[in-house]
């Protein structure tokens, strides 16, 4: 099984962007919209942080290889090409999340994150600091 993870910074900024060019998801009105709703577990495919939670139960077995958004992005060596094609062709990138973030919501994710993703195997390999800081 191959796990991929992304930042939940830039998670909600590219489901954000994906959910108001998809007729068939809710669209939102404002970033501040979509961000309440990201936060409180309204968004249709449920809680981020949960869904991180839930597989850091499995992370350390051995027919579970977890990589990062991140790591495909700025690693060459990594040959994924049909995955490289369907999942990373959007023009988003790697801390798009700066162009949206309020100070007041920034906060409010890192503490989320310090809450219930930090400390755990996937949290770290999320290097939320690099990343979201």
């Amino acid at each position: 099984i191959l796990l991929l993870i992304r930042n939940p910074k830039d998670v909600a900024t590219s489901f954000y962007h994906f959910s108001n060019g998809l007729a068939t998801l809710p669209s939102y009105e404002t970033w501040d919209d979509f961000f309440r709703d990201f936060m409180t577990k309204k968004v249709v495919w449920g809680c981020y942080f949960e869904y991180l939670s839930e597989w850091n139960k499995y992370a350390d077995q051995e027919n579970i290889m977890t990589i990062t958004y991140e790591e495909v992005k700025e690693n060459k060596k990594i040959k994924l090409p049909y995955f490289q094609e369907v999942f990373l062709s959007f023009e988003g990138g790697v801390s798009d999340w700066k162009n949206l973030f309020s100070e007041d919501q920034n906060e409010k994710m890192d503490k989320a994150f310090e809450e219930h993703i930090a400390g755990t195997k996937l949290g770290k390999k999320l290097k939320y600091d690099l990343y979201c800081k």
